[in-house]
């Protein structure tokens, strides 16, 4: 099979290269750059402080200085392919 149709998607690292954008990079190679405006939690977060997180799982991101999770299908729209079903 050819792409990543059958690759589950796990997150690498997170960068800010632009302002207003981040970046989700992926253990694959793929990476997606998205609007902060889009996540208002993140938003408010002090630029000094949004290289502050932890990779849960390789699924989520958690923002030291954020009351959100941040879960894969947050970022690539995944509706719930990747959700905890516990």
């Amino acid at each position: 099979m050819e792409g990543y149709g059958g690759t589950t998607p796990v997150i690498k690292k997170v960068t800010f290269p632009k302002r207003g954008k981040f970046e989700v990079s992926l253990e694959d190679g793929r990476s997606i750059m998205l609007p902060v405006s889009r996540f208002p939690s993140l938003q408010k977060v002090p630029l000094a402080r949004r290289n502050k997180y932890t990779i849960g799982n390789g699924n989520t991101i958690i923002w030291h200085d954020c009351s959100e999770v941040y879960h894969i299908q947050d970022f690539f729209g995944f509706p719930d392919d990747y959700r905890y079903k516990g």
